[in-house]
């Protein structure tokens, strides 16, 4: 008769929370010191297991750091996917998109912080960014596919959708970022609208009335208001 768990190392601090243990003490370390500088024994310490404990429950440390960031690629999609099924222009919908994007950035910083570290690091990138590509490559299509169907109901301008959502992302990305790593910015949500509507009033439809009556639109840049709500004193 078989014992359960014969051949696995003894002495291992393993039980039911072994696996939770270990994306915690892992999420800690990636985001304080960065994938590459993060060490498996450091892992192993902080979590308080052995090597063959770690193996067993992810396989490797490439595994185990696309766990600690499994959670938030769910919570991701499905904020996305919500925003996606907003009935309204096509421009408004990837305001929404890119809104939702900025809100998942501001409520797992560290996580993003840590992923934007390994694809940027070429150190890192040859073994994860395969993983961090397919996020990319889902998102850019949810972008393509709201753009696609704005050309066809004549909401934005004719072209290549693959183009256009290269700049809307590129526009969204930049704004992000600076949340990210820039503790002077406190303007993340209004600064967005506004890079936006830069970028989509090259793509909407000339005159395109309900373009120019929605709220975010409008909200963007009120009445030519500045920033923080104030009059630019129009008439003076």
């Amino acid at each position: 008769m078989r014992t359960r768990g014969r051949g696995r190392a003894t002495g291992c601090a393993e039980g039911p929370d072994t696996s939770a243990r270990l994306l915690r003490a892992a999420a800690r370390l990636f985001a304080h010191r960065g994938y590459a500088a993060t060490s498996v024994r450091e892992i192993l310490r902080a979590a308080d297991v052995t090597a063959p404990v770690l193996y067993y429950h992810f396989g490797s440390k490439q595994r185990l750091f696309l766990g600690t960031v499994q959670a938030a690629i769910q919570e991701f999609r499905r904020n996305i996917r919500s925003a996606l099924r907003w009935d309204g222009h096509s421009a408004e919908r990837l305001v929404r998109v890119c809104e939702a994007l900025q809100r998942m950035a501001d409520k797992h910083r560290d996580t993003f912080r840590m992923v934007e570290a390994v694809v940027m690091s070429p150190t890192t990138q040859g073994a994860l960014l395969p993983e961090m590509r397919a996020e990319k490559r889902w998102f850019e299509d949810a972008i393509g596919g709201v753009i696609a169907g704005g050309v066809a109901a004549g909401e934005l301008r004719g072209g290549r959708a693959d183009d256009m959502a290269t700049a809307v992302i590129g526009a969204a990305s930049k704004v992000v970022r600076e949340g990210l790593f820039d503790s002077s910015r406190r303007d993340g949500t209004s600064r967005l609208r506004r890079v936006l509507r830069a970028v989509l009033e090259g793509l909407v439809v000339d005159r395109d009335r309900a373009w120019q009556r929605s709220k975010l639109c409008r909200s963007a840049n009120p009445g030519g208001a500045h920033p923080d709500g104030r009059s630019k004193g129009r008439g003076r």
